[in-house]
């Protein structure tokens, strides 16, 4: 599920520990749709509009290559996601998942089932790629769960990404490229 909600981190050297590159899910149209290839089937994003003070998306990926999936989510105006609903399970993200903050980041993901944790992100950004891990508790080899590069936009929305993320105990090497 990881997978299907992972964003981004970033990280300049001229940057505090802790900061943000400016974007805006606003500059998106309701109703716009952008379209990804992916290793596992080909993914849709669509733009729904604001909601409640967040901004509300929706992200499915066919049967082509494996499991269709849809989930609906909701951003902060930067575009890191705060909350998303996959079926029954909603997951919450305090004070977002970090996706798009450059350096360390922490933060904590609460489940509608009671199950919770913390998470640590990593990010930098040279020449626009990004390169982030991902670790689970704390930072340590141990802990690492994703790691992976990808670019984006000015709305926050990635272009191109590939990772290798760590589920049921297997690394797998994953890849999605912008139509």
């Amino acid at each position: 599920m990881r997978a299907l909600l992972s964003l981004i981190f970033l990280c300049l050297t001229a940057l505090p520990l802790h900061a943000e590159i400016p974007f805006d899910v606003t500059l998106m149209t309701e109703g716009q749709t952008v379209r990804w290839r992916a290793e596992n089937g080909n993914t849709a994003v669509t733009y729904l509009g604001p909601e409640g003070g967040l901004y509300r998306f929706a992200f499915t990926r066919d049967g082509s290559k494996g499991d269709p999936a849809e989930v609906a989510f909701w951003s902060n105006r930067q575009g890191e996601a705060v909350k998303a609903r996959v079926g029954a399970l909603t997951l919450r993200y305090k004070p977002s998942d970090c996706t798009l903050t450059v350096g360390r980041c922490t933060y904590t993901e609460t489940r509608s089932d009671g199950a919770r944790r913390k998470m640590v992100h990593l990010a930098s950004v040279a020449d626009g790629v990004w390169t982030y891990r991902l670790y689970h508790t704390a930072e340590a080899a141990e802990n690492l769960v994703e790691e992976g590069t990808f670019t984006v936009d000015g709305a926050g929305v990635i272009l191109d990404h590939t990772y290798r993320i760590l589920e049921g105990g297997i690394w797998r090497e994953a890849w999605s490229k912008r139509r």
